[in-house]
């Protein structure tokens, strides 16, 4: 995203972005005097997972440092924690909430749900299925990679085309990021389905879905979910089906039903980064953490999920 190749360049302009942003909030919050309620957001704790994940999983394992990127992870964490405890003295520790909506998972296996629609029946594709590779070019493939990781430089790693959906002759798709699965309805082109007959397309895509082999073998698991959230803001743009997942796996709609992720390495350096999302991912821990004086008489106990924060803050302006 911002173009910067040095790793050390990179590191150290995250550890700048942070603590400016906090020193600004902190300025604000002193020159203006108090407030209902303000917030900000510390991104670069998040880029930095997904593209180091998998080296700092290897830190964490191995409990001390013995790289330099290890080094720069360490020194970056610790930065941010000097940004919290600086947020907490500065602005009294009753009046901070530190809210994550997400965890960090390690990204090691792509998933392609649009595979698993084709072999059950409800989506065609555009495209051919790519040929497979031969052994001499996996063989140069792997020889060209190795070349270039001795080299010290970063293969950019090879992922097949998306294949495109043919609208027209499908009831069904899946697209990159969202795990779900769309009706191709009148949203995307495709015929209008009202009452039964959309329940029972629903249904029955979930069940075959859920019993497709691949499904099994990785724990996919299909469940209703627009209608569960009928009358949201945006619900159109919501898919039919949230497909439960492990945390490893991603939806990225390309190759294989699962495979490797190719990114999921150690990155000494940016080259050969072309995308944001790298060797780590979301996942479900989110996080709040509060005083034991912003808890007043809520029970944290009754809430393991990030609602929690609505009584909190009810709770802190009465």
């Amino acid at each position: 995203v911002s173009g910067i190749r040095s790793t050390d360049l990179f590191f150290d302009k995250c550890t700048e972005a942070i603590w400016r942003r906090v020193r600004i909030y902190v300025d604000m919050v002193k020159r203006y005097g108090p407030c209902d309620m303000g917030f900000f957001v510390q991104k670069e704790p998040v880029v930095l997972a997904n593209i180091f994940m998998y080296t700092i999983e290897q830190l964490m394992s191995r409990g001390k440092a013995s790289s330099a990127l290890h080094y720069l992870l360490q020194q970056f964490y610790s930065a941010l924690d000097d940004t919290l405890r600086y947020t907490v003295d500065k602005l009294a520790p009753e009046q901070v909430m530190v809210v994550s909506d997400h965890g960090m998972a390690p990204f090691k296996r792509m998933v392609n749900f649009n595979v698993i629609l084709e072999d059950i029946g409800v989506l065609q594709h555009l495209d051919p299925p790519p040929a497979a590779r031969g052994i001499v070019q996996k063989v140069k493939g792997r020889m060209q990679q190795a070349i270039r990781e001795a080299a010290g430089v970063h293969p950019v790693p090879h992922l097949p085309k998306v294949r495109r959906v043919d609208h027209a002759r499908s009831e069904a798709f899946a697209h990159y990021y969202v795990p779900g699965v769309f009706l191709n309805d009148e949203r995307f082109g495709g015929r209008s389905l009202d009452g039964e007959a959309r329940n029972q397309m629903i249904s029955s895509i979930a069940d075959r879905f859920n019993a497709h082999p691949v499904a099994k073998e990785v724990g996919l698991v299909a469940r209703p979910f627009r209608s569960e959230h009928a009358g949201s803001p945006k619900e159109a743009l919501l898919p039919e089906l949230w497909v439960d997942h492990p945390e490893d796996c991603f939806p990225e709609q390309v190759g294989a039903a699962v495979q490797p992720n190719p990114y999921y390495r150690t990155w000494t350096d940016l080259h050969g980064l072309t995308r944001d999302i790298v060797s780590g991912k979301k996942s479900s821990a989110a996080l709040c953490a509060v005083d034991p004086a912003f808890l007043g008489d809520v029970d944290p106990v009754g809430h393991l999920d990030l609602t929690v924060v609505h009584p909190l803050v009810l709770n802190h302006f009465n």
